[in-house]
């Protein structure tokens, strides 16, 4: 079992933002800058790899995810899938809802990135630092303030999941999935459900109460819809350069009613994406049945 707890932050921008790349993207980068600026007590090193406190500091936590080589979640590597998601949906151009997704422990951590997210309405976003107040924070809908045990009692948990019949998996954003090493161009059912597989056997190895048991699943028949491949610019701090994020958009045409397993892993991918760089929020994906 996988819990989560989903708070949105309801913004209101001082004047439209010109937004020149993903808005969950620039989001990442202010909220990690001012977790950075926040947590870190121990200036000088040369990285957080290195650092004696990088196991219990706040941002080393969210935004480096250091794991040992030996780990069962992804042996051979010394980070892992980060314990948050964000969406950003935009009402008007001067509102938004930011939602952010904690993902098991990391929920203890809500009170640093509500700080965070109001230090970054101060100094502002995108190219021209554009303000904005945290009108409310929200839970379901309601005002919410933290309390550690009432926010472990309403945290939701996966494998809850709706039974789907016919439909489309909606790649709305840009998601890349790998095979053999390379990102692929298409994306078909099985393509989407092996790679979802793969990430919530990470996902509860490294966050969950047990991990997520890979097994052979059967596949409805599908047909990619539609799709093509779309590029995020994105400048990374840590490479000092613009980059791209590239991934798939487009549809999935499910032709048969998914089994209770497929359903559960579809439902998976719109609680926690699919891919690589989830946490930027790319891999964001929604499903629409088809009319009877």
């Amino acid at each position: 079992m996988l819990s989560f707890f989903e708070i949105n932050f309801c913004l209101k921008f001082n004047e439209p933002v010109r937004w020149t790349t993903l808005t969950e993207v620039v989001f990442r980068s202010a909220i990690g800058f001012h977790l950075h600026r926040m947590c870190c007590v121990l200036k000088g090193q040369e990285s957080c790899a290195s650092c004696a406190l990088n196991q219990t500091c706040v941002y080393s936590w969210f935004f480096e995810s250091h794991i040992e080589k030996d780990s069962i979640a992804v042996p051979g590597r010394d980070r892992a899938s980060h314990p948050f998601l964000l969406e950003f949906d935009r009402v008007s151009p001067t509102e938004g809802f930011l939602k952010v997704v904690f993902l098991g422990n990391s929920r203890n951590f809500i009170p640093y990135v509500i700080e965070a997210v109001s230090r970054t309405g101060v100094r502002g976003v995108s190219r021209d630092r554009t303000q904005f107040t945290v009108e409310s924070v929200l839970h379901e809908g309601h005002p919410y303030v933290y309390n550690m045990r009432e926010t472990e009692h309403d945290s939701r948990s996966w494998p809850d999941f709706r039974s789907l019949g016919k439909g489309f998996i909606v790649l709305d954003c840009p998601c890349r999935i790998k095979e053999s090493g390379k990102y692929v161009s298409s994306i078909d059912l099985a393509t989407f459900i092996t790679a979802m597989q793969r990430r919530m056997h990470v996902l509860t190895c490294l966050y969950g109460d047990e991990p997520y048991q890979i097994t052979d699943i059967a596949i409805p028949s599908s047909q990619p819809v539609g799709q093509s491949w779309k590029d995020v610019n994105y400048y990374s701090v840590r490479q000092k350069e613009r980059i791209k994020l590239g991934g798939v958009v487009g549809m999935i045409h499910v032709k048969e009613k998914p089994s209770d397993s497929v359903s559960r892993l579809i439902t998976a991918a719109e609680y926690f994406h699919i891919g690589k760089n989830a946490s930027f929020g790319l891999g964001k994906i929604h499903y629409e049945e088809e009319e009877q």
